[in-house]
């Protein structure tokens, strides 16, 4: 994939929030982002600079509030689809409820355009009851106009807690099942009957895609590899 990293625009920012190399790892480790700093001097090196990836880009331009498409020249999102921003509304348990989850915040994510429409939001995953589908620290997008089937995975909220599952429904004991994916058996299921009145009070939306955090990309690299 074919594009151009805008490092003076970086760099301008950089310099605007008096960061140094020091606190763009700082900045981007709260954002959930682990990139090193040998790895981010390299990006702007005089002679030779190494380009970074998209998703570190994508990550500098959360920890420098810069878009995404004004870091990365145009013609990607051309060539692939185009990239939309979408507001990310907090945190989801994926184990343990986050009661302050939904306040405070102030970041954004990315989506391609095919997927977009305006009422899509993404959370930041915490806990391991989704493991290894979802890690903590992913951000899961999710969208409140997609229809939802048994075994979607879903967004939910429910007596205060906004908590990540697969959604199940058994027809034939007409039940309803919010489902940890992890079934090592320290993760509580939810089950609801379909005539309990409890079960209207649940909102639930689809999750439709899932971007790993770069810290969980490398863990699943070296288990696939056998090396953790």
């Amino acid at each position: 994939m074919d594009f151009v990293f805008n490092v003076e625009l970086a760099k301008k920012k950089i310099k605007e929030l008096s960061y140094t190399y020091s606190d763009l790892v700082n900045v981007m480790g709260e954002n959930g982002d682990f990139i090193t700093e040998s790895a981010i001097k390299k990006w702007f090196m005089k002679n030779n600079p190494i380009r970074p990836t998209i998703e570190n880009i994508q990550a500098l331009s959360k920890a420098i509030k810069v878009p995404l498409n004004e870091l990365v020249e145009q013609t990607i999102f051309e060539n692939v689809s185009a990239v939309k921003e979408i507001p990310v509304v907090g945190e989801a348990s994926c184990g343990i409820p986050e009661p302050n989850s939904y306040q405070d915040y102030d970041q954004k994510t990315y989506c391609s355009a095919d997927i977009w429409n305006e009422d899509i939001y993404a959370v930041i995953a915490s806990g391991d009851s989704m493991y290894d589908l979802i890690e903590r620290g992913d951000e899961v997008i999710c969208d409140p106009r997609a229809d939802i089937l048994s075994g979607d995975i879903v967004h939910y909220e429910f007596n205060g807690e906004s908590a990540i599952k697969v959604y199940f429904k058994e027809e034939k004991f007409g039940v309803v099942r919010f489902v940890p994916y992890n079934r090592s058996g320290e993760f509580k299921t939810l089950s609801f009957s379909v005539n309990d009145e409890a079960l209207q009070n649940i909102k639930m939306v689809k999750v439709i895609k899932v971007n790993k955090s770069m810290e969980n990309n490398r863990k699943s690299r070296l288990r696939a590899m056998g090396l953790i």
